[in-house]
């Protein structure tokens, strides 16, 4: 009887062994879809992060055009700068030449007012 009785526990043993190892499986299952679903995550994070890089490198791409717009914009206001500089002393120049061709003007006829016929 004492074989019997230890031939049952160690049936029960077994089955008790057979028990943890589904058990140890099904956790092993788990293990593998939450890696599973870690992984399709990081696939996931590596695309949006792709996409936010070639977004960054757009906008890079246009601040870079918008300062050199500005630079050009910058370099054409200096140009009308020196142009409306120079037209304001030719201005000057046509002034004073004005005044001078007055006076000119106004001496010649205090001139020939003297010669009156």
């Amino acid at each position: 009887m004492a074989s019997v009785t230890s031939m049952q526990e160690v049936k029960d043993e077994v089955k008790h062994g057979v028990q943890l190892i589904i058990q140890s499986g099904d956790m092993f299952g788990g293990i593998l879809q939450a890696i599973a679903n870690i992984s399709e995550q990081v696939q996931d994070l590596s695309s949006a992060t792709e996409e936010m890089s070639a977004g960054s490198q757009e906008v890079s791409a246009s601040i870079a055009e918008m300062a050199h717009l500005a630079k050009q914009s910058s370099q054409q206001s200096q140009t009308i700068v020196s142009h409306t500089k120079e037209q304001m002393y030719a201005m000057e120049a046509i002034d004073k030449s004005v005044i001078s061709l007055s006076e000119t003007a106004e001496a010649l006829q205090s001139v020939v007012g003297r010669f009156k016929v």
